[in-house]
């Protein structure tokens, strides 16, 4: 029986790509002994399960708290990752971000050099944001380089960024760099797509709100000032105080903060909504060649979509000939933007995203 170790540092829970992939996992391979080592979520949040007899989930500590209990989730997670890779002994090795790295570097260099290693990143880091960021990922980052050439898999989640990354760390591009799309599981796709009604247009948002990183302040004074012709429903659990403050002092009642959801109950949730909003205003590289996770749930579950039109990683899943619809817009001119007539259903054919994480992920599982 082949065995495999998966190393993901941050929690689970907080990345949707990593669930949904060792769920493919266990459809796909139901004969791997596999062992997947995390970190706690916070408070709060519901705990992912692990769906498999065969996949053991082990959580060293918690990064939630003080920056005690995260250097302490760092020992705990990269100790006891160590461990499990000495005695577990695994064929194949697949950690996630630089983060994760360090167990999966000293195993390939020094215990089992012939183990295969599979290495992805949910997002683009700059080489710039190495050097001014956290000293312990600096420095993962730096030894993990050394290990490029005789990794069996590297993939990020667009074209964009792995050229970035290739770029970054003077690699010539090789059949084993990989693209991996963040994509939801094909048991999210629509029946039906969201349709006028006659009533206000219903806007959704999911994800984190911040001040400097998103276009917050614009959508609620746009939707604040349109009376009543749009009512949009927030669902966050990374709010930023400032954020908070002002919605509040806004008071419009057209607007609705909401509590975090779990990512499998999205799908109930997102067809009550016609439109889903992405806002990020590209403060780094990394959300500006960004696809996020939310443009494929919105866009599988039905729903249109906007996003800031400078965001490069989503304009070659624009979509406009058909619906549901995937639009660039500009935020910063709001005013000039109505809705109806963009998404008018017209002459438009219905054609539903053709794509899920089975699909994606099936070409990893066949390396494994």
């Amino acid at each position: 029986m082949s065995k495999l170790v998966v190393l993901h540092f941050n929690p689970l829970e907080l990345y949707p790509p990593a669930m949904n992939f060792i769920n493919t996992l266990a459809a796909g391979h139901p004969g791997m002994k596999t062992r997947v080592i995390t970190t706690a979520p916070a408070p709060g949040i519901r705990h992912y399960a692990s769906p498999s007899p065969a996949i053991t989930l082990t959580r060293r500590g918690s990064a939630h708290g003080n920056s005690i209990n995260r250097y302490l989730a760092y020992l705990r997670f990269n100790i006891g990752a160590l461990l499990i890779l000495l005695f577990h002994r695994p064929d194949s090795v697949f950690y996630y971000e630089s983060i994760s790295a360090f167990p999966a570097i000293l195993y390939k260099k020094f215990i089992r050099p012939g183990a295969k290693l599979f290495i992805h990143y949910h997002e683009y880091v700059s080489p710039q944001e190495y050097a001014n960021g956290m000293v312990l990922v600096k420095r993962f980052h730096q030894w993990e380089r050394g290990i490029y050439p005789t990794a069996d898999w590297i993939s990020h989640t667009n074209k964009d960024r792995l050229s970035l990354f290739q770029k970054d760390n003077g690699l010539v591009p090789d059949q084993k760099h990989r693209i991996m799309p963040n994509y939801p599981p094909a048991s999210w796709h629509p029946k039906t797509i969201a349709i006028a009604d006659g009533g206000p247009v219903r806007l959704v948002y999911v994800g984190a709100l911040g001040w400097k990183t998103t276009y917050a302040k614009e959508v609620f004074d746009w939707v604040s000032s349109q009376e009543g012709r749009y009512t949009l429903d927030l669902f966050s659990n990374n709010i930023e105080g400032e954020v908070k403050d002002y919605l509040q002092a806004l008071g419009c009642q057209w607007i609705q903060l909401k509590d975090r959801v779990d990512y499998y109950d999205l799908p109930g949730i997102l067809h009550q909504y016609q439109v889903g909003l992405i806002l990020y205003k590209g403060h780094i590289p990394n959300y500006v060649y960004n696809a996020p996770n939310k443009l494929f749930e919105y866009h599988t579950c039905g729903l249109h979509v906007l996003y800031p039109e400078h965001m490069i990683g989503c304009q070659p899943f624009e979509k406009t000939d058909s619906n549901p619809q995937v639009r660039g817009v500009d935020f910063s001119r709001l005013a000039e933007l109505v809705i109806p007539s963009l998404f008018s259903q017209g002459n438009k054919t219905i054609h539903y995203w053709d794509y899920s994480c089975e699909t994606v992920y099936s070409n990893i599982l066949g390396k494994l």
